[in-house]
């Protein structure tokens, strides 16, 4: 009921979105997650959403020839028609075995995630080469307000749970250790738009793009091995592909 009456209320503000920032804010990402693919590798894309981005990046101009992508969605939430092939999970056990994919991908979900640890080393043991995440890092209560006003105002429109898990630099790095993984090759504040008020408002300093040296299974520690999904991270990402 809430989205419902959401929906009316952000109705043109959600138009506008999908005119004038969408297609800024996918060139933007492919500009952050292009050099970071090499040609012929199979790619995962975790919370893929529609696939479109997936899709994107294949046949962009100037991606890596040959790219492969698949995607994940939590059950449940997988559209009925999609651009790339997407398996459901439960929110945290990737179903795949060891090293599966050269690379995995988070693009602006991890902090959807209601338990982002045992997510994250899910990722370092299915990914043969690098964990590529793009997301948010703050730097104080005023970025963590701005971050958490605008994705709230996002995803409320789509009834998309928000659980503003937001990271310092130094938390990026914590979640990398007890993932074990290590973080190589960050871009901290890249450009995400071409228009200056909204680079102002909601890219520069708030944006960050995170590798994670991938260690496969020897890097996952027995206490996330056996972490089991709560009820909560079946709910998460079910529109990131209408997050700013």
């Amino acid at each position: 009921m809430a989205s419902a009456i959401a929906g009316v209320i952000f109705a043109p503000m959600n138009w506008a979105h999908r005119k004038w920032v969408w297609p800024q804010r996918m060139e933007g990402l492919v500009r952050m997650i292009q050099p970071r693919l090499r040609a012929g590798e199979r790619v995962l894309d975790v919370g893929c959403g529609n696939g479109q981005f997936g899709k994107l990046l294949m046949e962009h101009q100037s991606s890596p020839q040959g790219l492969e992508f698949h995607g994940v969605e939590p059950e449940g939430l997988i559209r009925p028609e999609t651009a790339i092939p997407v398996q459901a999970f439960d929110g945290v056990h990737l179903p795949y075995e060891d090293n599966a994919f050269d690379v995995v991908l988070l693009t602006d979900v991890l902090h959807h995630a209601a338990e982002p640890g045992p997510l994250v080393a899910e990722c370092v043991r299915v990914a043969k080469r690098r964990v590529v995440i793009k997301d948010h890092v703050v730097y104080g209560k005023w970025d963590r307000m701005r971050l958490s006003f605008s994705d709230w105002l996002a995803n409320v429109i789509h009834g998309v749970p928000c659980t503003f898990g937001y990271f310092s630099r130094d938390g990026w790095h914590e979640i990398a250790k007890t993932s074990g993984a290590t973080v190589v090759d960050p871009a901290w504040g890249p450009r995400q738009y071409d228009w200056g008020i909204l680079e102002k408002l909601f890219g520069g300093r708030l944006q960050c793009v995170v590798e994670l040296e991938a260690g496969g299974a020897a890097a996952l520690t027995p206490e996330i091995k056996t972490t089991g999904a709560s009820p909560e991270a079946l709910t998460i990402w079910s529109g990131r592909s209408d997050l700013l």
